[in-house]
């Protein structure tokens, strides 16, 4: 089962009224959920003892990659749970399919609107200690390393 629990970022440069719009419909959605905000100094914390051994110094000069977008990988690996975006709301309860799935992840619409293929990391979720996590990890790792096959 996946735990009934909520990440989310908090601070950034969204404006307060769209963060307090998404975080009302997660919590109108998930009656009875744990939800643990991530500011800063905790996502600062929580990568810095490091639990997975990654180089973020060199993770974090990426320009695509965020505080957040890494945080949220260790999160799901170590804690488990639903890593939401910052204004990302909740349309329906996540319930009936935490029990049925070791995780998922929300789709990214096309242009014109209509579903894709490609996977979001708006919404991740899953089980802690899945493979999955590790491979991601892994593959930040290969980011980090000077010499390492994805590095640009």
């Amino acid at each position: 089962m996946i735990p009934k629990v909520i990440h989310r970022p908090v601070g950034g440069v969204h404006t307060l009224s769209q963060e307090q719009e998404a975080f009302a419909s997660w919590k109108r959605n998930h009656q009875g959920w744990r939800i643990i905000d991530w500011d800063l100094g905790a996502q600062e914390g929580l990568l810095s003892a490091n639990p997975v051994g990654l180089d973020l110094s060199r993770l974090l000069q990426k320009e695509s990659l965020s505080l957040w977008h890494i945080s949220k990988f260790v999160i799901l690996h170590t804690i488990g749970g639903v890593c939401v975006d910052h204004t990302l709301s909740s349309i329906r309860p996540l319930d009936p399919i935490m029990d049925s799935w070791s995780a998922f992840a929300a789709r990214s619409p096309k242009a014109d609107g209509k579903p894709s293929h490609f996977l979001s990391t708006s919404l991740l979720a899953g089980k802690p200690g899945l493979p999955l996590w590790e491979k991601v990890l892994d593959v930040a790792k290969q980011m980090a390393w000077p010499g390492g096959t994805i590095d640009s």
